[in-house]
């Protein structure tokens, strides 16, 4: 199934809409509630604009790819299953709602950043998937706020398409950018 309007999608306060697999284009303005819901082994692309203050979810052991600015999404992204991944600026934090989720910045064949204003673990062991070049690597970027790597957290790293990684170099995968925040904790 594919959803394609024109003028977008204008979800209400204390309305929801969930899309289960299959494609959904077109920009959402967000009040209420939006799910991704993606089955395992399926990956879904979203390519529009989401904006507005309302909450969305990752549902399923599947794949969202966001690209793009969204940072008039000011609302909460909650990751309670499956990966989250693209080359995005998210307006509002992401939160893990479940052990075992997947962060992975940038895209399958080149680099990128996943930024979001905050990022909650809530203790919720993650993997953190990049992929490397010789002169650079994806990066989760944090704007606001300390990050916690849980105990059990694993790093995984990705050779890039076409590209191989320089022993020498040291590769910066997550960054609190805010003046006198941190990460702390370490990937096994």
């Amino acid at each position: 199934m594919k959803l394609n309007f024109a003028n977008g999608y204008d979800i209400a306060s204390g309305a929801k809409m969930t899309v289960k697999g299959g494609a959904i284009e077109g920009n959402i303005v967000n009040a209420g509630t939006f799910v991704f819901d993606i089955g395992a082994g399926k990956a879904l692309a979203y390519r529009g604009t989401m904006s507005g203050g309302g909450k969305v979810f990752k549902e399923g052991d599947g794949k969202i790819l966001l690209s793009g600015d969204h940072s008039g999404a000011t609302g909460p992204f909650t990751l309670n299953g499956g990966t989250l991944g693209g080359a995005f600026t998210w307006g509002g934090g992401l939160i893990l709602g479940n052990n075992g989720t997947t962060v992975a910045p940038g895209t399958s064949d080149t680099v990128g950043t996943l930024s979001v204003n905050r990022f909650n673990t809530n203790g919720k062991t993650f993997t953190l998937e990049v992929r490397v070049m010789a002169d650079r690597s994806d990066l989760l970027e944090v704007r606001a706020g300390d990050v916690n790597v849980p105990d059990g957290s694993t790093l995984k790293v990705v050779k890039a398409i076409g590209s191989g990684w320089a022993s020498e170099k040291i590769y910066t995968v997550l960054v609190a950018r805010e003046d006198n925040r941190k990460v702390t904790g370490t990937f096994s």
